[in-house]
């Protein structure tokens, strides 16, 4: 018999004591971790097997210290048709001491039972009687692409569900039932929210565009200047982004520059772009893709550009000297200005491999003259498609 008191008994004691002072920390982690788990299963639940598998490798990069990492990764291997070898618990060694046990004992994360779907959570602060509408037969035709089942507009949660494709088709999972978009599901924090909305795909938050653009400016008083030309877009996650472009200009007289050739009262100066080439930063505001499972249920972006480049101009030279007027213009061909730029654009997810931009740009060109800048701005509008790669 060992008495009480020895070293080795009272090294057990402390260091159980130490085990029970963190069983309520790891208990609330894991119930945290258990939640979190749970609200994404719901979410991904209509998904395709392929999305599943990405939402599941975004969910295990947002939450790497998750105690349900092991879980995750066991239904990603599950989905992509994989076998997991069964691990086998290590022998103890021999000649152990008893005493001890509970230190060499091999730590393995146990795996959650499953639990049954929670019941959405409905606040009601003061009941009052609901007439409960009748489920109406699902209509293919008007329930497509809703993204959100229709209902009578009550705060009564129902236990059964429509189960929304990502194909943008609707298929009854059973019988119809009185729920509605202002069902609400409990989120992470404690609180409610609402069902997550019909999403457009799984985007990259760090992608490169390619996008085809026209231009013009409609402020133009002498000369219209349409162009044609391509942008180049880096995007570095939701935020930030370094664009190249380069247009192709159209240059025609306006109705009252002829107007005034036909009187001899024609400006001074007259620019024809050739072409303009350049850069910009952008900056989204507001970013349609999710920042946890990287969908994109809002499909609209909107950023602010700014930046520079040269414009490639003919110029037509017309001045008084002396109070002489001109007699005959001075034709100058292929002059180079530098500009700057500003302006506010939005961008919309048709898919997740393709959006239309449109942007309003404010655009000063700096023309140095006979050794004097004229500074020369207008309003020009952007307008095309964007492939995403």
């Amino acid at each position: 018999m060992r008495t009480p008191g020895t070293p080795k008994q009272w090294i057990r004691l402390l260091v159980v004591a130490a085990a029970f002072s963190a069983l309520p920390a790891l208990a609330q982690n894991k119930a945290l971790d258990e939640q979190t788990f749970h609200e994404f299963e719901q979410i991904v639940a209509d998904f395709s097997t392929a999305e599943r598998i990405q939402a599941w490798e975004a969910f295990i990069q947002k939450y790497p210290s998750s105690t349900f990492v092991p879980q995750v990764k066991q239904v990603i291997s599950e989905l992509r048709g994989e076998k997991r070898p069964t691990g086998s618990a290590t022998p103890k060694p021999k000649g152990a001491d008893s005493d001890l046990d509970f230190l060499s004992e091999p730590s393995e994360t146990p795996t959650p039972a499953p639990r049954p779907t929670q019941q959405p959570v409905v606040f009601a602060p003061t009941p009052r009687p609901v007439a409960t509408p009748t489920a109406a037969p699902a209509n293919p035709f008007m329930d497509t692409g809703t993204g959100r089942p229709r209902g009578g507009g009550n705060n009564t949660a129902s236990t059964e569900r429509y189960a929304w494709n990502t194909d943008g088709g609707a298929t009854p999972s059973s019988t119809p039932s009185a729920a509605t978009g202002n069902d609400v599901y409990p989120d992470r924090r404690g609180g409610i929210t609402r069902p997550p909305r019909r999403s457009a795909g799984i985007g990259k938050a760090t992608h490169t565009e390619v996008g085809f653009t026209v231009g013009f400016a409609p402020d133009e008083t002498y000369v219209r200047n349409i162009l044609v030309g391509m942008t180049a877009t880096q995007r570095f996650g939701r935020t930030w982004g370094a664009s190249v472009e380069a247009w192709g200009a159209e240059s025609s007289e306006t109705p009252l520059l002829r107007s005034l050739r036909n009187l001899g009262a024609e400006p001074e100066v007259i620019s024809k772009y050739n072409w303009i080439a350049g850069g910009t930063a952008e900056a989204n505001l507001l970013s349609a893709i999710d920042r946890v499972t990287g969908q994109i249920p809002n499909r609209n972006d909107l950023y602010v550009r700014g930046g520079g480049g040269i414009v490639n101009t003919d110029l037509e030279i017309c001045r008084e000297e002396g109070g002489v007027q001109c007699a005959a213009p001075l034709f100058i061909e292929g002059v180079n200005f530098g500009y700057l730029t500003a302006g506010l654009g939005h961008r919309f997810y048709v898919t997740r491999w393709m959006t239309f931009r449109s942007e309003m740009r404010s655009r000063t060109v700096f023309e140095l003259i006979d050794g004097k800048y004229t500074p020369r701005s207008n309003i020009q509008l952007n307008l095309g498609p964007t492939f995403v790669f």
